[in-house]
């Protein structure tokens, strides 16, 4: 929850303290376009709610203020904001709008955790939504409405969206034609995207609406448009800066009668918390109270609470989630280099920290069973996670992974020999015959195959050589040599290739094994590092030893993709004697 910091005279002038079900709105009184703005706070019980509407939008800079008029005070607030409700006052009568800045006392906890309890209430109970984007650099408002206009229908018609994928992906179609799919992508590309706390505001509300500029248009209809050309022509919307938005796209409706559908997929709580890890907020507990008025968290058991600090949220909330979505919860955990050595439980779920894009194993996909149909024992016994699972191999070589400036290539750097080197580095280091190797493949598609988390071939079983060839071609032309930077153009499958490649990279490291496996995980592992497969988990983890007098201790490092036991192996290698099973305490 974005939090304003008034004199603390005007604060208490303003704020009377809210009885049981009462909530504040805000009255914007009418006047001319450019006159200030004057507001008035009513109290409302949530029972007898009049016609109100909801004001979204982003925090902005907190030090970036004007002053408006509120119940004859003066007050200071952002200026995105102010923006909003003067672009929301109406010109003959008053406006009612709930905007959370304004219509709850920031500075009380006490008062913040309940009324973020009762959020869900208080945007269903809307007219509408109002998602305010603030003016337009360009004037592209008016582009971004009528090729709404223009596309949504052919979208939701299946015969005219077959002809418009091939049409868009053919050599018929350019940007030159049609610049609206850019002034789409500048709009996708505004923070208002980045911000947690509007999920919830625009997906309980019955209408949101965006208002952009001077123009105004449905948030769904710009999801469905967004979603489809993300889907259908993945290549126009990497040339058109056309964002994909999937925690927008997936979660767009969070209306109560989606629960039982959601239910049936055996999707939960964990997975809206999941899929939104990279969206922004002020206040980190609400990487978490953001999400509370989805119908998967009734039954969570997740209260808000402002006087608990960020670390026993976590805490708390890590089991919660740990009893209801079990271990594929722990996919969630990622470190840095701090908190991994902090003296706190290393399987709590820090949702202040995100670096990947995407996890490894995102539920309900089946890709992976890493470990058979043997099911978990997992126990929390004070801040120790106990459970079963098999050490599989030790970390020999780990190298960072990093993504180019142009966004479509990744480099990598030895952690050892702290130098850089490009993908085409790597795999000549990799031929090394000196180097244990686990595969039977050639080195360059056990690579490939790794970066890609297992998926390449699955997307390209009939031409992965012709696909590599592509990129590989590119590669060259666009200058492999960190040092060079050629404007060469890319094609759709040099293209398509990089997305999938970086979408699984991004934000983690490669590394090998004693034993010559290769894989992917959390950015923090060092050498001596073990990978394992915990029991009724679909992929391995990483975890680090503790020192010798902790034996069987572990700290808990994070998920990862080894090539070649993703699929049950390590469990048939203990069932043959080569591994063995071990219970492992992680703290």
């Amino acid at each position: 929850m974005d939090r304003m910091e008034l004199d603390p005279i005007v604060e208490t002038a303003l704020y009377k303290p809210l009885e049981q079900n009462q909530i504040r709105l805000l009255a914007i009184e009418p006047g001319p376009q450019h006159a200030p703005v004057a507001t008035r706070l009513h109290l409302v019980y949530v029972n007898s709610l009049p016609q109100y509407d909801g004001v979204c939008y982003v925090w902005g800079d907190s030090s970036d203020t004007v002053s408006i008029f509120c119940d004859g005070m003066s007050v200071n607030i952002t200026r995105s904001l102010c923006w909003a409700l003067a672009r929301l006052r109406l010109s003959d009568r008053i406006r009612l709008v709930w905007a959370d800045a304004l219509c709850i006392n920031q500075n009380d906890k006490e008062e913040r955790s309940r009324q973020v309890a009762v959020m869900s209430h208080i945007y269903r109970g809307t007219r509408c939504v109002m998602a305010c984007m603030g003016d337009s650099l360009y004037g592209d408002e008016a582009n971004v409405a009528s090729l709404l206009e223009d596309y949504g229908p052919m979208i939701s018609d299946p015969s005219k969206a077959t002809q418009l994928s091939l049409y868009l992906q053919s050599n018929l179609f350019s940007l030159d034609k049609d610049p609206r799919w850019k002034s789409l992508g500048l709009l996708l590309s505004r923070p208002w995207f980045e911000r947690a706390w509007v999920l919830q505001e625009v997906g309980l509300a019955r209408n949101p609406i965006i208002v952009y500029g001077s123009v105004e248009f449905g948030y769904r209809r710009l999801m469905e448009v967004s979603t489809w050309i993300s889907r259908n022509a993945r290549g126009l919307a990497a040339r058109a800066g056309i964002a994909a938005l999937l925690i927008h796209m997936n979660w767009t409706d969070w209306s109560p009668s989606l629960k039982g559908q959601l239910a049936a997929q055996q999707i939960k709580f964990v997975d809206i918390l999941d899929h939104a890890s990279l969206q922004t907020c002020s206040d980190p507990r609400d990487h978490i109270y953001a999400f509370l008025g989805h119908p998967l968290a009734e039954d969570c058991g997740i209260v808000p609470d402002y006087t608990k600090d960020k670390l026993q949220v976590y805490h708390d909330a890590s089991i919660k989630i740990l009893k209801d979505a079990g271990i594929r919860a722990l996919s969630m955990v990622e470190h840095d280099k701090d908190t991994i050595s902090e003296n706190f439980p290393s399987w709590v779920i820090r949702w202040d920290i995100g670096y990947v894009i995407n996890n490894i194993y995102s539920h309900p996909d089946r890709l992976y069973q890493a470990s058979a149909n043997l099911s978990t024992n997992m126990r929390i016994n004070g801040n120790t996670l106990q459970l079963s699972g098999i050490c599989v191999d030790t970390i020999q070589s780990v190298y960072s992974i990093h993504l180019y400036p142009d966004s479509t290539r990744l480099y990598f750097t030895d952690r050892h020999r702290n130098g850089q080197a490009t993908l085409f580095d790597l795999i000549s280091y990799l031929e090394n015959p000196e180097l244990k190797y686990a595969y039977s493949c050639e080195k360059w598609q056990a690579l490939i195959e790794t970066l890609w988390a297992g998926t390449f071939r699955m997307k390209h079983s009939q031409g992965s050589q012709s696909v590599w060839s592509e990129y590989q071609t590119w590669l060259h032309a666009a200058g492999h040599n960190l040092r060079i930077r050629k404007a060469a153009p890319i094609t759709d499958g040099a293209l398509k290739f990089s997305i999938d490649m970086v979408s699984h990279s991004e934000g983690r490291a490669f590394f090998l094994t004693t034993h010559g496996f290769y894989g992917i995980g959390s950015r923090v592992i060092e050498q001596g590092d073990v990978c394992c497969v915990l029991y009724g988990s679909r992929v391995p983890f990483i975890v680090r030893p503790r020192p010798i007098e902790s034996l069987g201790q572990y700290r808990f490092l994070g998920e990862s993709y080894v090539h070649g036991i993703m699929q049950g192996e390590a469990v048939e290698m203990c069932q043959r004697g080569i591994l063995k099973e071990e219970v492992l305490s992680i703290y």
